[in-house]
């Protein structure tokens, strides 16, 4: 059998100290207030960056529940809708063979509206306290963040969520 060339468990090795790390939303919470109260500022953009395959919708839903922020949306609300994304992605598909499909040149920007990522900036920049929360990936295409948070996962849970779903779709995850 040969051996996976990947971590399929990765980790980050943390301090000794007692306080280095904390598991659950209460204390990531906690952590990210933390950070909010040493800006000392009257209004804050936190852009949380997410890997595909996290689900931003529990990310969103949490950090809701934990920040209270003036302002939340998901950085999908800036996305071209699906047909325009179906019609950007069209040419590398194999047409009516998917095994002809091929990898591609697109970047992430070219999957974002420019009208929608400038209505979503200008609602971030408007609101004028509080925190303004931006989750998903592209987050930091909406606007610049005071804070910036990764949420990522293994690539083998990735896969072991893919297999438990029996689909393909981002969405099914």
């Amino acid at each position: 059998m040969r051996k996976a060339n990947y971590e399929k468990q990765p980790f980050v090795a943390i301090p000794a100290a007692g306080n280095a790390c904390v598991a659950g939303w209460t204390g990531i919470g906690q952590r990210l207030r933390d950070a909010l109260a040493a800006r000392g500022s009257r209004k804050t953009v936190m852009a949380v960056e997410c890997y595909p395959g996290t689900d931003e919708e529990e990310v969103l839903a949490a950090l809701v529940a934990e920040l209270q922020p003036a302002l939340a949306f998901r950085a999908a609300e800036a996305l071209w809708s699906e047909d325009e994304i179906d019609r950007l992605c069209a040419p590398f598909l194999g047409g009516d063979d998917p095994v002809f499909g091929f990898l591609c040149g697109l970047t992430l920007p070219q999957f974002f509206d420019a009208g929608k990522v400038c209505y979503w900036g200008e609602q971030a920049r408007l609101a004028a306290r509080g925190v303004v929360l931006i989750v998903g990936c592209g987050a930091t295409m909406i606007h610049a963040p005071d804070i910036l948070v990764y949420a990522d996962l293994a690539r083998w849970e990735i896969q072991q969520r893919q297999r438990r779903s029996i689909g393909n779709d981002i969405s099914d995850l």
